[in-house]
C-alpha cells in the first residue's frame, strides 16, 4: 500500500509542489510554442505557395508584356516609316529654310560685327564728347561766375546810365532851351540886320519878283520916291528892275517921279489903287504886295487912294513932286522910308 500524502513529511511535500508547479508553468510555456511554431509553420507554407503562385502569374504577366510590347514596338517603327516617307520633302524644306537662315544668321553676324566696330567708334565718341562736356560745364561754370559778376557791373553800369540819362536828357532840355534863345537871338540879329541893313534885290531876288508877276505884263504903274534918302533910291531901282522891261523884268511901264509928300509920312513901300480900276487891276496889286513881302521888302497895300494926275514940277507946300506922272496908270507905289 502507497503511503498518502498525509503520511508523508511535510518536507517531501513542499518540493514535489514546487517541482510540479514548475513542470506545469514548462508544459503550458511548451505548448505555447509548440502552437506558435505550427501556426508559423502554416504560415510559411501558405507563404511558400502564394509565392509560388505570384512567381507563376508573374512569368505569365511578363510574357503578355513582351508580346504586347513587341507588337507596339512593331506598330510604331510602321507608323515611323510612313511619317518619315511623307515628311521627307518637308525635312528637305526645312533643310532650305535652314539654309537660309543660317544665310541671314551669317549676315546679320556680319552686320553685328560692323554695328559692334560702330558701337566701339560711337562709345569712343561719346568718351571723348562726356570729355569735352565736362570741360564745357567747367567753362560754362566759370563764365557763369564771370556772367554773375558781369550781371553786378551791369546794375552799377546800368545805374550810371540811369544817371547819366537823367542828366542828358536835364542837359538835352537845357540844349534845347539854349537853343531856342539862340534862334530868337538869330532871327532878332537878322531883323536888326534887316532893319539896319539899307533894302535891296539881289539879281535871284530880281528874278523871283519878275518871274512872279509876268503874267500882268503890259501893267502900267506910277512911282513916287521919297528924295534925300540913298536907300530909299536903291530899292526903287531895284523894284524897277524887276518890274521894268524883259527880258529882265516882268515887262510893266513905269513912270518915276520924286519928291516928298508933307500931308502924311509912308514907311516902307505902299501900293494903292484909284477907284477906277477893275478886278484884273487889284489882282496886278495884290500880286505885287505878295511878291516884294516874300523877298522880305516889306510892302503894304493894296488899298484905294487918290494921287495927282498932273506931272511936272510941283510944290505946293503939302506936295514936292519932280518927274512925270502917267495918267493912264491906276497903281501907285510910294516908296517911302525904311521901317
Amino acid at each position: 500500500m502507497l503511503p498518502t500524502a498525509t503520511s508523508q513529511d511535510p518536507s517531501h511535500n513542499s518540493t514535489i509542489q514546487i517541482l510540479t508547479l514548475n513542470k506545469n508553468r514548462l508544459q503550458k510555456s511548451f505548448d505555447r510554442w509548440n502552437v506558435t511554431y505550427i501556426v508559423a509553420l502554416v504560415l510559411t507554407v501558405l507563404v511558400v505557395v502564394l509565392a509560388g503562385i505570384s512567381q507563376f502569374q508573374t512569368i505569365n504577366r511578363a510574357r503578355s508584356l513582351v508580346a504586347v510590347q513587341s507588337k507596339i514596338e512593331r506598330e510604331s517603327d510602321r507608323l515611323l516609316r510612313v511619317e518619315l516617307s511623307g515628311k521627307d520633302s518637308q525635312i528637305a524644306e526645312l533643310n532650305r529654310k535652314a539654309g537660309e537662315l543660317n544665310k541671314i544668321a551669317g549676315e546679320a553676324l556680319e552686320r553685328a560685327g560692323k554695328a559692334e566696330a560702330h558701337l566701339a567708334e560711337a562709345n569712343e565718341r561719346t568718351a571723348i564728347a562726356r570729355r569735352e562736356a565736362a570741360e564745357a560745364n567747367a567753362q560754362a561754370k566759370k563764365f557763369e561766375a564771370e556772367i554773375a559778376g558781369a550781371n553786378v557791373a551791369s546794375k552799377e553800369a546800368v545805374a550810371k546810365v540811369v544817371g547819366a540819362e537823367a542828366r542828358i536828357a536835364e542837359a538835352r532840355e537845357e540844349t534845347e532851351k539854349l537853343r531856342n534863345q539862340n534862334l530868337a537871338l538869330q532871327e532878332r540879329v537878322l531883323e536888326l540886320q534887316e532893319k539896319m541893313a539899307p533894302r535891296r534885290l539881289t539879281a535871284g531876288q530880281v528874278s523871283m519878283v519878275a518871274t512872279g508877276l509876268a503874267m500882268f505884263s503890259g501893267e502900267r504903274l506910277n512911282m513916287f520916291v521919297y528924295t534925300g534918302d540913298g536907300e530909299i533910291i536903291g530899292i526903287a531901282n531895284d523894284i524897277i528892275r524887276a518890274l521894268g522891261e524883259k527880258p529882265i523884268g516882268a515887262g510893266w511901264t513905269i513912270t518915276v517921279s520924286t519928291g516928298q509928300d508933307l500931308k502924311r509920312s509912308v514907311s516902307g513901300i505902299l501900293v494903292e489903287i484909284d477907284s477906277a480900276g477893275d478886278d484884273a487891276l487889284r489882282k496886278a496889286a495884290e500880286a505885287l504886295v505878295s511878291e516884294l513881302n516874300k523877298q522880305r521888302i516889306e510892302t503894304a497895300g493894296p488899298i484905294v487912294g487918290q494921287w495927282r494926275r498932273g506931272g511936272g514940277t510941283i510944290n505946293d507946300g503939302t506936295v514936292s513932286l519932280n518927274g512925270p506922272v502917267d495918267p493912264s496908270a491906276h497903281i501907285k507905289v510910294t516908296i517911302g522910308r525904311k521901317p
